[in-house]
């Protein structure tokens, strides 16, 4: 047992503090799991581990630093068009990394080195929402400029809108995105908006699956 005072991180993780206990515990530092966890609680300042437990739910109450973060970024970017505002500073929007303890901390600039990930996140709902509503977001003659063939992309067919990647013998209209330990794919049918999107916790081509899964059976 150590007679040295520790600090809490930032968003202190009760399930790594149960973990910890039963580490020591295995390793013969102490002779019940009730003994680890009292002696962690006190190296934390606290006198049981009641205390330690109630401390910790305590301190993630409130919104995570990945939310904040979030909230706050949207909060820069509210007033874009209005007269007199001004883009955000070029470290506005930062992204996270998961330390050891299992807290959120700022991540270094090198983490973005997409320019549109930019640190942002987004969940599959909110993809849904603007693969079938982004067109409202543009006026009417740059949304149908956007799904016009620009260039060919391959023989089998595929053509490049602005921004999309068009596939108008099979009626649909897609985005794929990627990076490490992660996949996206967002695609819609031209004929009337229905979209499809797919997520994978790895860098794999989810594209071609997403694509099938948009089309109509039959």
């Amino acid at each position: 047992m150590s007679d040295q005072s520790r600090a809490f991180p930032g968003r202190p993780n009760l399930r790594f503090l149960k973990l910890e206990a039963k580490r020591r515990l295995a390793a013969g530092e102490f002779g019940t799991l009730h003994d680890a966890q009292l002696a962690i609680a006190r190296e934390h300042d606290l006198p049981s581990w009641t205390a330690l437990k109630e401390f910790v739910r305590a301190e993630n109450s409130g919104p995570g630093p990945a939310l904040s973060q979030v909230r706050w970024v949207l909060s820069r970017f509210a007033g874009a068009g209005e007269p007199g505002w001004a883009a955000p500073d070029h470290d506005a929007v930062t992204g996270y990394q998961l330390a050891d303890d299992g807290t959120f901390g700022p991540a270094g600039a090198p983490v973005c080195v997409i320019p549109a990930a930019g640190g942002l996140w987004s969940t599959a709902a909110d993809l849904v929402r603007f693969g079938a509503g982004w067109a409202s977001l543009l006026p009417a003659e740059l949304a149908r400029e956007a799904l016009r063939p620009h260039a060919d992309r391959d023989p089998a067919g595929a053509q490049m809108g602005l921004g999309w990647l068009l596939q108008r013998p099979k009626d649909l209209c897609g985005h794929a995105g990627g990076g490490p330990g992660a996949a996206s794919s967002l695609v819609s049918r031209l004929s009337d908006g229905q979209t499809s999107v797919a997520l994978a916790n790895r860098l794999v081509p989810i594209e071609p699956v997403n694509a099938r899964l948009a089309r109509p059976i039959g």
